[in-house]
């Protein structure tokens, strides 16, 4: 079945974020093969580099809304009805909210840097695979 462009670009790259250089050579090109050592240490170098999730994970998010739910009924439960503790606490909130929003932000703009930086290095890696006929294989 014929698929558009983007969609086979998509499948193509979504195993060379997932997997080590090493590893995508072996399973694409199989393991009678030599590379460029260079090209090789350049994918390894990105792959190494590759960002940690910051604020993106359901676990940091529901981790900062429980807290900021248990220290919202804290004060609800204490009789703190006064306006200017209500003001704050609704102020502080909007403020976690708008960090985490940032967060989120410079995450994803730091794993789509990341991502089309590795997938650069990992195409001129490809480009300098080449077929040994015999012998042990290089990796």
């Amino acid at each position: 079945m014929w698929k558009p462009p983007s969609e086979k670009k998509k499948m193509l790259r979504e195993p060379y974020l997932n997997m080590r250089p090493e590893n995508l050579l072996a399973r694409k090109m199989g393991f009678n093969i030599t590379v460029d050592a260079e090209e090789l240490a350049r994918a390894q170098w990105f792959w190494e580099r590759r960002p940690k999730k910051l604020i993106l994970s359901t676990e940091r998010i529901l981790a900062v809304l429980i807290f900021y739910a248990v220290i919202w009924m804290g004060a609800m439960c204490l009789g703190c009805q006064d306006s200017a503790v209500t003001a704050a606490l609704t102020v502080s909130g909007s403020a976690v909210v708008a960090v985490m929003l940032g967060w989120a932000y410079f995450d994803t703009v730091r794993f789509a840097r990341w991502s089309s930086d590795y997938s650069c290095a990992i195409a001129r890696l490809l480009q300098t695979v080449h077929r040994r006929s015999g012998g042990n294989s290089y990796l």
